[in-house]
């Protein structure tokens, strides 16, 4: 064996470590690329924002708003200034079914907040103004509920049971 022959296996070693490691390298950018396709993929079949039907926690959220329009209680009538709304009767809330309607107003929502979330979400309108309520992102046991004007810009945002 010549003097030669550890240095050859040496970098015969290194070699195939090399190899084995762009190997690796490039299996995880391939399942990486397809992370990436996959995963725009999948977001960009759920670009529209949907209206949730009036199950019990809508039915919640439009009696919190009516009680917030209709209340003479200060602290209600605080929170429906802070909010953008006017005193009126409370059954001038009603529940908005209409998925164009929430997705714009998850559009304002996003745009507002700097996001780009897809939400279903409880939207209900008092008169010219929108409340809505994302259950899907809550702020610890509380959920905002956000006004928008009939253009679909924010007003005012509280935190609500």
């Amino acid at each position: 064996m010549s003097s030669l022959d550890p240095m050859i296996s040496k970098q015969n070693r290194t070699s195939s470590y090399r190899q084995h490691s762009n190997a690796q390298l490039m299996r995880l950018s391939i399942l990486a690329l397809a992370i990436v396709i996959f995963g725009a993929t999948d977001a960009s079949a759920q670009t529209s924002s949907t209206c949730r039907t009036a199950d019990a926690d809508g039915i919640r959220f439009r009696n919190f708003v009516r009680r917030v329009v209709s209340s003479s209680d200060p602290a209600l009538v605080q929170a429906r200034t802070n909010l953008g709304l006017r005193s009126m009767d409370s059954t001038r809330v009603v529940f908005v079914t209409d998925n164009t309607v929430c997705n714009k107003a998850a559009q304002g929502i996003n745009t507002a907040q700097g996001t780009n979330y897809v939400r279903q979400m409880y939207v209900v309108v008092a008169g010219t103004v929108y409340a809505a309520q994302d259950p899907g992102h809550p702020s610890g046991e509380w959920w905002p509920t956000v006004t928008l004007d009939n253009k679909f810009k924010v007003l005012g945002v509280i935190l609500a049971p």
